[in-house]
């Protein structure tokens, strides 16, 4: 006698892939309970189990880890909860009515023309293709017929069919980022069929590494891997899988992409502004240049050892402590500070080339040296860091005119002339004697003499 509920089995192929060493698999399988009859059937128990018979492959080998429960189509208020669970004495997954509570009846019923779903999710499918089957045990009794529970259960098996791919699949890099300076390499792995044509195509679409199908060989599901240089920059890398020999057919194709740590660009790289990792400066690419700016987004800092321009447009250029010395660049020329208070500083040079000077002062580098000061009337020469006069000292002086109160030699004790209010004197010995004036010629108006 038939079973007096209908079966039917509801799975996703692509969740139901044969394991792989290493690569677990996990499906789900859907058990439609149908009422047919135009009365309730009530059953006592559903019991799904897994055999391991000569034409069949195992589903999972961990069944007590599958998540397992169970739906009605549709809930009358009468109708007791329902389990679905995995059943370690009877090696099953076994529908009932819920022993959480005591049930208001003995056996549970189904409606005409209701259904039940028993959910087989999260199942970690075994390893191997082929058919799986699935044993149904059903105890009931009611339908159409309105027949006694049976004492022993009816038997339906339903079957499934478990794959390995029939595509590649993982395509991938050991690694997707790269250190081309320290000498990584580029490792791409995927797992396919042994029995497919395999190739590999750069970024330009070029074939840059190829794989044949295996001819002679016990068609398998393996692992293949490809070992190459690592790129300078980032790449897509293609796998492109055929029939073998399959020429100029479209086939399946894979990506993946892998990145350098430090790109390299053969032909530059266009960005409107590049930023820094920890440090978050930026370098903005403006109309008329490069713009460095700080993490608030203001003008920032360029440091460098040198700086070899053709031109400098700048505002102020100061040294690197607070109190260096600045320039800065009004419009009538250059003022050099330093200092925090708009002190004027000093210029030093080894020479100077220039049109002219406006100073109130020039001196040595030795403070107690002599300097000169420009006066309203001309200059005055002082010495000794003071206002003491001082001398000047030239191999020769060609002036209009000398206004002094003497004239002598380099030696202090020799002869000179001082020039008093009524004409000149001769003196020698530093003034203590009267001197001699020596002339190859002398022309006067008169001569007064002792």
């Amino acid at each position: 006698m038939p079973s007096l509920l209908h079966y039917e089995i509801v799975a996703d192929p692509t969740s139901l892939q044969a394991s792989l060493p290493n690569e677990p698999s996990v499906g789900t399988v859907y058990l439609i309970v149908s009422n047919t009859h135009q009365a309730q059937v009530e059953w006592d128990y559903i019991d799904v189990a897994l055999p391991l018979l000569a034409q069949s492959t195992n589903l999972t080998d961990t069944p007590a880890t599958v998540t397992a429960t169970v739906e009605r189509t549709y809930n009358n208020p009468w109708d007791d909860a329902l389990e679905f669970a995995w059943d370690a004495a009877n090696d099953c997954f076994r529908a009932r009515l819920s022993q959480v509570q005591p049930p208001s009846r003995q056996f549970a019923l189904l409606d005409a023309h209701g259904a039940l779903v028993l959910k087989l999710e999260n199942i970690p499918v075994a390893e191997g293709a082929g058919l799986s089957l699935l044993e149904i045990r059903e105890r009931a009794g009611g339908g159409d017929d309105n027949l006694a529970m049976r004492q022993d259960h009816y038997t339906t098996y339903l079957g499934l069919a478990k794959q390995t791919p029939r595509v590649p699949r993982n395509f991938r890099a050991d690694r997707s980022l790269l250190d081309v300076d320290a000498g990584e390499q580029l490792v791409l792995r995927w797992d396919g069929p042994n029995g497919l044509d395999y190739a590999i195509l750069d970024q330009t679409g070029a074939e840059i590494h190829s794989e044949p199908a295996a001819p002679g060989v016990a068609p398998a599901h393996r692992e293949y891997s490809w070992t190459t240089a690592a790129p300078k920059r980032g790449t897509t890398y293609t796998l492109v899988a055929k029939a073998a020999g399959g020429g100029q057919q479209r086939g399946y194709f894979l990506t993946t992409t892998v990145h350098a740590v430090i790109p390299e660009f053969a032909s530059g790289t266009r960005t409107p502004w590049v930023e820094g990792v920890a440090n978050k400066g930026r370098l903005v690419l403006a109309a008329d240049g490069a713009e460095v700016r700080n993490p608030a987004g203001d003008l920032g800092r360029i440091t460098a050892d040198k700086a070899d321009v053709d031109n400098v447009t700048t505002r102020l250029v100061q040294g690197r402590t607070n109190s260096a010395g600045w320039i800065t660049f009004p419009d009538q020329g250059v003022n050099v500070y330093h200092g925090s208070n708009s002190d004027l500083g000093v210029l030093t040079a080894a020479r100077a080339d220039v049109e002219g000077i406006n100073t109130k002062w020039a001196g040595s580098r030795d403070a107690g040296s002599g300097w000169i000061e420009f006066t309203q009337p001309g200059a005055t020469l002082h010495k000794d860091g003071n206002q003491d006069l001082g001398a000047l000292t030239a191999d020769k002086v060609d002036v209009e005119g000398v206004n002094t109160k003497w004239v002598g030699d380099r030696d202090a004790g020799k002869g000179w002339v001082g020039f008093p209010q009524d004409g000149i004197d001769i003196r020698k010995d530093g003034g203590q004697a009267w001197g001699t004036v020596h002339a190859d010629k002398a022309d006067v108006d008169g001569i007064n003499t002792k």
